[in-house]
Order: structure tokens, then C-alpha cells, then sequence
């Protein structure tokens, strides 16, 4: 099951790298790299969250509902 998960989020990571900014992913949507997502977010991995988001230093900066640990965090 994880090795299906893997080869569908690689797949995601090609499709997008071959279709430009458009398909990359938006907040909060999954990443494996920094490149998966849009132009300005960051993919949080190394923060234990492996989505896109911005490094921020509080909650302002974040998502309504969203807080700050390093980056921006899902609820």
C-alpha cells in the first residue's frame, strides 16, 4: 500500500513538473520537494509536514486556522 502511495505522489511530482506553475501545488496540497508547489510555498517535510506551506514566524502568516511551528501547519 505505501509503495502505491509513493509512485502516486511521484507521478503527481512529474505531471507537474511538466505543466508548469499552474499545477503545482497550492496550500496544503501533498509534496515530496519544495518544486511540487507553487511560486512563493515551500514543501514542509523536514518540519513533519509534507505538504506546501511557508516558513513563518506566527500565525499571522499563516492560513485562517492554520498555525506557526517553523512553517505553517495544518489543524
Amino acid at each position: 500500500m505505501l509503495l502505491v502511495a509513493s509512485v502516486l505522489v511521484f507521478m503527481a511530482t512529474l505531471l507537474r513538473a511538466c505543466a508548469g506553475d499552474d499545477a503545482k501545488g497550492d496550500w496544503g496540497e501533498a509534496c515530496v520537494e519544495s518544486r511540487d508547489c507553487k511560486s512563493g510555498l515551500t514543501c514542509g517535510l523536514q518540519y513533519a509536514a509534507p505538504y506546501c506551506t511557508s516558513s513563518c514566524e506566527g500565525v499571522s502568516q499563516c492560513p485562517s486556522g492554520w498555525s506557526c511551528a517553523g512553517v505553517c501547519r495544518k489543524p
